[in-house]
């Protein structure tokens, strides 16, 4: 029997699949954890709540399905990603009770999963673009029971070389230099 239930929330974005490399690490080749992976549908959402149209019930069925393919492009991420780290996991796909609440699906099915953990993971945009956006990962802060750990997209950096995202010489490479030219 699994000791430990990780539920990881994902939508096929690069930062979601930050999420998973972690959860996937942090299990490893640990038997009794337990790897749940999830993608909620929003499409039917976001279509319908931001342009509510009379003739929603002729679209219905292909947008069902066009979020259903969505949905299993994402997982397939998943799959891949998680395959380096682990054999086995659970896949699913999860349509919100209601419109409009992705963060709250995601909290529902965690605590219907028992999950000892909840893992997302999120771009850097900042603190005005989750205020003016909206933000699922700092929704699911405020309202999960259950510890979520929220996963940034590194930024590619050349360490190595001394030099920031930008290319450009960093202070501690400057520093060294000027050391190194001063005979230090």
């Amino acid at each position: 029997m699994f000791q430990m239930r990780i539920l990881i929330a994902t939508d096929g974005s690069q930062s979601s699949s930050a999420g998973l490399r972690f959860a996937g690490r942090l299990a490893g080749s640990r038997q009794d954890v337990e790897l749940i992976v999830i993608t909620v549908g929003a499409l039917h959402r976001e279509l319908f709540v931001s342009h509510p149209v009379q003739t929603s019930t002729r679209l219905e069925p292909e947008i069902a399905r066009e979020e259903h393919e969505i949905a299993s492009r994402s997982l397939s991420t998943a799959e891949r990603v998680l395959r380096r780290h682990r054999q086995h996991c659970r896949f699913r796909f999860v349509r919100p009770r209601r419109h409009g609440l992705v963060a709250e699906t995601i909290a529902q099915e965690a605590d219907r999963e028992r999950a000892d953990l909840i893992i997302v993971g999120t771009d850097r945009f900042g603190a005005f673009a989750s205020w003016a956006l909206g933000s699922v990962s700092a929704r699911l802060l405020q309202i999960s029971r259950r510890p979520v750990t929220v996963v940034h997209l590194a930024r590619r950096r050349r360490a190595a070389h001394g030099r920031n995202a930008s290319g450009r010489k960093g202070p501690v490479r400057r520093m060294h230099q000027a050391n190194l030219e001063r005979g230090g």
